[in-house]
């Protein structure tokens, strides 16, 4: 088996920092990446250490070969979505968020020091990394990935952050043996806020979603739980492959459809 940590030459590792550095300014510049400590986070776990093998609209890309390898790069830190794994018929089953919608999220999030964040739909690990920077060594993040596959490989590459676990398991449900949570962040498209996510967050807590309504492209929604309340604002649109369950037949739990919140905004 590859390993699922690449680790390049010094020279490509200094191509790859030019490259990120450039992707953050550009964030920057276009008033997407507001807080230094995204910016940061971005410099300390840079997005191609949560590479290998991808798909991007340029074409395929393997990290871990030699040949090739500056394409990659540029694709790599290309403000673009990138695909992890297909499954059947050409579906997406996994990818790396694009750059701009990863850091409109963290925003939206508004991550502190020593809080406590579930991330539903690990991926590649790079937004756990990020997450575990900006909650810092006293905070957590336990983040839930459905594949078995893609949660070995998210943990391995996670390693250097003490802060996080990794589940495989049914983000529908969270992670109750870890709540409550002062963040909850869902990194697939969901057709409903489920009432365990709303359970083991925070009174005062703010989860971040993007929605499967059945378009291309649907918002994102910033959910704030209040004692009497949720008070809900729409985000920009985005595009994410949806959120899925550990066996297609599974009875879908409890939640409120994303239409009804639609109509509170």
């Amino acid at each position: 088996m590859k390993p699922r940590v690449v680790i390049l030459d010094e020279t490509m590792e200094k191509t790859a920092a030019e490259l990120n550095e450039r992707l953050i300014e550009a964030l920057t510049r276009r008033k997407v990446l507001t807080d230094k400590r995204i910016a940061d986070a971005m410099r300390t776990a840079p997005r191609h250490h949560f590479l290998d093998s991808f798909s991007a609209a340029i074409g395929e890309f393997d990290l871990r070969q030699r040949e090739g390898i500056a394409r990659a790069l540029e694709a790599a830190y290309a403000d673009d979505a990138l695909m992890l794994s297909w499954g059947r018929h050409g579906r997406g089953l996994a990818s790396i968020s694009q750059p701009t919608v990863v850091v409109e999220m963290l925003e939206a999030l508004d991550v502190r020091a020593e809080e406590s964040v579930l991330e539903v739909g690990a991926g590649s690990g790079w937004n756990a990394a990020l997450m575990a920077e900006l909650v810092g060594a006293q905070g957590r993040v336990v983040t839930v990935e459905v594949s078995e596959e893609l949660a070995r490989a998210a943990q391995e590459r996670l390693l250097p952050w003490k802060q996080v676990s990794v589940l495989c398991a049914d983000g529908r449900l969270g992670a109750p043996a870890e709540a409550p949570y002062d963040r909850i962040i869902v990194t697939a498209g969901t057709r409903k806020i489920y009432d365990a996510w709303m359970n083991q967050l925070e009174i005062g807590g703010i989860l971040v979603t993007p929605i499967d309504a059945g378009m291309d492209f649907s918002p994102m929604l910033r959910i704030v739980k209040r004692d009497d309340r949720l008070e809900v604002k729409e985000l920009s649109y985005a595009r994410f492959v949806p959120l899925r369950s550990v066996h297609a037949r599974q009875p879908d739990p409890p939640g409120t459809p994303v239409e009804k919140l639609l109509h509170r905004i």
